[in-house]
């Protein structure tokens, strides 16, 4: 859940070995000051309040200071208001109070990855014990701000918005310094973050091209690297509707005609900053394409058209008129049901210029309602990734008045994902396009993420498959040949190095378990692996040679186990096969729980057989006595028989796992099972 955190105003703190001596001898004199010395510089009846802070997982923090605020936030007198190093407290409120609820404050130290914690509504009163105190840990966002000329930035403003909802969420420390540097703790999440320079504060002076890096996943510390803000110049105009009458609302969008990219922009919507049906923004110099989309509802058609700007500008468009359009309706399904959220692109097919659209996503249902200009489209279908559907684009469909497509079906697609590199750094805003018989095949969701990650879909098939870094990179496109996409690769790519195709992954995987070990066999799909990496559970555990066809993980206790081997060649994996099996111990093997006699059954004489062990002592405990604890309460007593009679006779509960069939104790205890 995202919230707003309080937190301090964040700085690095220096790492090196004296400012850490410094702070241990400072925090052991704190220490030496008894609590009868601080009481006597206390008046008569000043609290002493003791406590404990932790941070994620319960680990103790040290270092942190408190604040005791009244009602009205005021902060109380304190003395040692701070964490030792076991993170406990023992402070005096050095001024005489009532007793009651206070806020109180906890302020992490000077580079920190916790937010300053703030917990009203606590006691405060004279012994009063409080906590534990947990702190939120955050993720620390770095990077430089920069002008198009490579001068650092200062002041220059960033925002972070949840990428899924849109909702901005406000940090501290939230600008440049004086080197362009940021440096910002957040929430772990996927985020929109923007950056943008704040009039009469960001140095040099603007005005500059806002930045907006969209779905950014940020569940580690980052560094985002250079972001550049351009240099703007003004640009103005006026779209009207049909009738010739200003259309507010309009949305305007500039883009790369090279590579595809969309600048952001600021006040882009008509009538929102300026008059009627007016727009008033800034863009870098050079060519691009103007996007007008009309307003959602509407039943305009969007236009495209090229302009140049020119420093200083300003550029004076002249007026944009939009037409009446057609409706381009029908369904999206999977062949059997309908599929919502599916994105629409319209391309003119003699231009390969694709238009705004306003409305072009399925609904929950799969229907749409697309509204166009007359002309000949090639027509895009994008679904989102997790579907497990390919793309599809309808070529040359002729809209010359309302045009129904009916059912649109989509394939299966086979999943191609990886991660694109630059000289081994994640690189993000990468392009990955594919191509059959040297032309290209329709892709969504092809960018790589801030980790550099990427997954697209297609039908399955063999793809030359072309990776493009983002502008402004210096590397030139890689295209990997003969990918073979008939079951779903990955591949990885960097743009500093060659780039052969991923190896073929082992076959005939085989796992087989002991009592303390797993044993793994396989058969090589190449006889060119550079080595073989195994896995237990998604952690890499062993890495073997190429030639390697076996392995053995001894000395497991008992569990079940999952298994993915996953060949390597020149720097690329393969995909994982995988296996599991159970692996048992002489303290713990599979049973039924209440099963006591071993009969395969439960019934009267399980009951029997349990008293007996329990009040006869010429019987013997059998072989697996966790069988017997039928309550899994760790131990064996009348209680489990009484449980048993319950649940045979009295409709009562079923006994815990492993029940009814057979398997390992999920809640290990004392008792074992021979």
């Amino acid at each position: 859940m995202l919230s707003t955190h309080p937190d301090p105003v964040v700085t690095r703190r220096s790492s090196d070995r004296p400012h850490r001596v410094r702070w241990l001898i400072a925090i052991a004199a704190a220490v030496a000051l008894s609590a009868s010395s601080a009481e006597a510089q206390c008046p008569p009846g000043s609290f002493i309040v003791s406590g404990s802070v932790q941070g994620t997982g319960g680990v103790p923090l040290g270092g942190y200071d408190i604040d005791i605020l009244d009602a009205q936030g005021n902060p109380l007198d304190l003395s040692q208001d701070f964490t030792l190093a076991n993170g406990t407290f023992t402070l005096t409120v050095c001024q005489v109070i009532p007793a009651g609820f206070y806020t109180v404050v906890i302020n992490p130290p000077t580079g920190s990855n916790y937010f300053v914690g703030t917990f009203p509504n606590e006691i405060i009163q004279q012994g009063a014990v409080l906590g534990p105190f947990v702190l939120t840990e955050g993720v620390r966002v770095t990077g430089t701000v920069r002008t198009e000329t490579g001068v650092a930035i200062q002041s220059a403003d960033l925002q972070f918005s949840d990428s899924a909802s849109g909702v901005l969420v406000q940090y501290s420390n939230e600008s440049t310094n004086a080197l362009g540097q940021f440096d910002v703790l957040i929430d772990p999440g996927t985020w929109d973050i923007n950056f943008r320079d704040l009039p009469g504060f960001t140095v040099p002076v603007g005005p500059y091209v806002e930045v907006t890096l969209r779905d950014r996943i940020i569940n580690t510390s980052t560094n985002l690297g250079i972001i550049t803000l351009r240099n703007g110049y003004p640009m103005n105009g006026t779209v009207l509707g049909a009738t010739g009458m200003p259309l507010n609302g309009a949305d305007i969008d500039l883009r790369d005609p090279d590579t595809g990219d969309e600048v952001e922009l600021s006040g882009d919507i008509t009538g929102l900053v300026a008059g009627p049906g007016q727009f008033s923004i800034l863009i870098p110099t050079g060519d691009w394409e103007l996007e007008v989309e009309p307003p959602p509802g509407s039943n305009l058609a969007g236009t495209v058209q090229n302009i140049t700007m020119v420093a200083p500008g300003p550029l004076n468009v002249p007026t944009i008129q939009l037409v009446a359009g057609v409706p381009v309706s029908g369904v999206v399904t999977n062949g059997v049901t309908a599929v919502p959220n599916v994105d629409l692109d319209f391309i003119i097919t003699a231009t390969q210029v694709e238009i705004p659209t306003a409305d072009d996503n399925a609904g929950p249902n799969g229907a749409f309602s697309v509204v166009v200009a007359p002309n000949t489209y090639d027509i895009q279908f994008k679904p989102p990734f997790s579907t497990g559907l390919a793309p599809l684009q309808l070529d040359a469909v002729v809209v010359s008045a309302m045009t129904n497509l009916g059912s649109v079906a989509l394939s299966a697609g086979n999943a191609l994902t990886g991660n694109i590199t630059l000289n081994g750094a994640p690189l993000a805003e990468a392009r990955v396009t594919l191509a059959q018989a040297g032309q290209p095949v329709v892709t969504f969701g092809n960018r790589s993420n801030s980790l550099g990650d990427y997954a697209l879909r297609q039908v399955p098939g063999i793809y030359d498959v072309t990776v493009t870094p983002p502008a402004g990179v210096s590397a030139s496109p890689v295209t990997v040949s003969g990918v073979d996409l008939t079951t779903d690769e990955v591949l990885d790519v960097d743009l500093g190095g060659v780039n052969p195709i991923p190896p073929p992954p082992v076959t005939g995987l085989s796992c087989s378990g002991t009592t303390t070990d797993a044993s793994l066999t396989w058969s090589n799909g190449a006889g060119d692996y550079d080595s073989i990496v195994v896995r237990r559970g998604g952690i890499v555990i062993a890495t073997l040679g190429g030639q390697a066809t076996s392995f053995l993980d001894a000395g497991l206790p008992a569990s079940s186990y999952t298994y993915q081997v996953r060949a390597v060649r020149t720097g690329l994996e393969s995909g994982d096969t995988s296996c599991s099996v159970i692996v048992g111990s002489p303290a713990q093997q599979p049973f039924v729980r209440g099963e006591v006699n071993g009969d395969g059954s439960i019934n009267i004489a399980d009951a029997i057989g349990l008293l007996l062990v329990l009040f006869d002592n010429t019987v013997p405990v059998p072989p697996c006595a966790d069988a017997l604890d039928a309550n899994d309460d760790g131990s064996m007593n009348i209680a489990d028989a009484i449980f048993l009679l319950q649940f045979l006779f009295n409709a009562g509960a079923n006994p815990p796992t492993p029940y009814p069939n057979a398997g390992l104790d999920p809640t290990p205890d004392a008792l074992n099972c021979f």
